[in-house]
């Protein structure tokens, strides 16, 4: 008789791990991004991004919302945690000075190029870098590109960075987490998929870069969703996906060639400003109607 309670503990037990099992399984989805143009198999390489965040250990600091960049690696859901600290010169557009490597470097915008504020804090030995904005507009996604870069940068507002530093003075020991969503920054050319696997369950964000230079723009967001829960931005470029537990999400994005390129024509005359010769020129917008907006270049 005792063995046949142990045997039945032993399956009882065992059906709970596998139910267990099952529900942590369920928990996550898949998401399926896709990239289309017309016509077909033309157009640029189409950049996206999603909503970054950050957040610490000390109880007030953050969440912070922040952007990415087009270089370096992405930041996933998962995140990447680490020490922060300030770098020496603040805007690193030269040599780091005495950085601690393996930590965040917080880095002020301006004065250089994103990438090489970027690649400088790498080469000091920087995980990752978190820019903060020198300007009172939100945080943009980071231009430019550096295949030598490999780690990942994110930007914050300004009045956040100044929050961020300042608890910083006073906590040195206060850890940070930066993460995306689903695949963080990344690229797609025409008829590009890009999957991602064990989401958890969630809403999640996806944008994408306005092409409008290249002479496309976003014409179409379309879903593949079993409970049609995902919802279309267009005239945004962001996509809402909705993930339940268990379910593939797909999502394409179609670009329609439109040649609303923006063109520089000069006009027909010249000016003379104290004996410098300086060309006038029109910017304008081709395809659509609208006032001219004249640009002089000397």
């Amino acid at each position: 008789m005792r063995h046949v309670r142990t045997a039945l503990v032993q399956i009882c037990l065992l059906l709970m791990l596998l139910v267990t099992q099952g529900e942590s399984i369920a928990q996550v989805g898949t998401v399926v991004i896709k990239k289309q143009t017309d016509p077909a198999n033309s157009g640029p390489e189409f950049f996206f991004t999603e909503p970054h965040s950050l957040t610490t250990n000390v109880a007030g600091v953050g969440p912070y919302i922040a952007t990415g960049a087009n270089f370096g690696s992405s930041l996933e859901f998962t995140g990447l945690t680490g020490m922060l600290e300030v770098v020496n010169p603040a805007d690193g557009c030269s040599p780091l000075i005495g950085f601690t490597p393996g930590r965040i470097a917080v880095i002020d915008s301006g004065t250089c190029l994103f990438t090489v504020k970027v690649l400088s804090a790498q080469n000091a030995g920087a995980i990752a870098v978190i820019v903060v904005n020198n300007v009172v507009f939100p945080p943009i996604v980071m231009g430019g590109e550096d295949a030598g870069i490999t780690i990942p940068a994110i930007m914050i507002g300004q009045a956040d960075g100044l929050a961020l530093k300042t608890a910083l003075s006073s906590n040195p020991s206060m850890l940070a987490t930066l993460s995306g969503q689903l695949a963080g920054n990344f690229r797609l050319q025409h008829g590009g998929t890009g999957t991602v696997n064990n989401v958890p369950a969630g809403s999640y964000t996806v944008e994408e870069a306005d092409h409008f230079f290249q002479g496309y723009s976003l014409t179409a967001i379309t879903f593949i969703d079993p409970d049609n829960g995902s919802s279309a931005n267009v005239p945004g470029r962001a996509a809402t996906i909705d993930v339940d537990a268990g379910e593939t999400v797909e999502v394409t994005f179609v670009n329609s060639f439109t040649n609303e390129r923006c063109q520089l024509s000069p006009q027909t005359d010249t000016k003379t400003v104290n004996s410098l010769h300086t060309l006038t020129y029109t910017y304008t917008r081709t395809g659509i109607p609208q006032p001219s907006t004249i640009v002089q270049l000397p």
